[in-house]
């Protein structure tokens, strides 16, 4: 198993785990409700992959087996407000592992190998945001050394 850059060609294998991760968060909120469309989803997905193989303050990473990618993350460089002394912080946008392969230590590598590319860019905050219910990735993070900083609530007005 290993953890590398992500290429156009993973580009199908992450639209399917992609929409696990969508199926994944919808168990815990409505408002990851994917598309019912798979087509539409499929090329809205495709297209935000795409997306982030060519920017150059993102890092797309794919896990894979024997050849076969079983899990990704992304992790991007945003701009704090511009009242901030500090101007950039990490992200990690998406991470996502295949039921088979977790408790393998690759949600794990991949965050460490999206840590020393953050280190390497100077960014000394980085941050992560995951529903409240999901445990998995809790455990993920805490292993990882995030605590926890601020809360957020919802409504869903009808």
């Amino acid at each position: 198993m290993k953890i590398r850059k992500a290429k156009k060609e993973d580009i199908p294998a992450v639209v399917e785990l992609g929409h696990e991760l969508l199926k994944h968060h919808h168990k815990y909120r409505q408002y990851y409700e994917p598309l019912s469309d798979s087509k539409e989803r499929k090329k809205a997905q495709k297209k935000h992959y795409e997306k982030m193989l060519k920017a150059r303050n993102a890092l797309f990473l794919v896990a894979e087996d024997a050849c076969e990618v079983v899990g990704y993350s992304i992790t991007k460089i945003e701009k704090n407000p511009p009242v901030l002394k500090e101007k950039l912080y990490g992200n990690f946008a998406e991470i996502y592992i295949d039921y088979d392969y977790r408790g393998k230590e690759l949600g794990s590598m991949l965050v460490k190998e999206s840590m020393k590319w953050l280190k390497k860019r100077k960014i000394s905050r980085v941050i992560v945001d995951y529903d409240a219910k999901n445990k998995w990735a809790e455990n993920l993070y805490r292993k990882a050394g995030f605590r926890p900083f601020q809360n957020k609530h919802e409504i869903y007005l009808k």
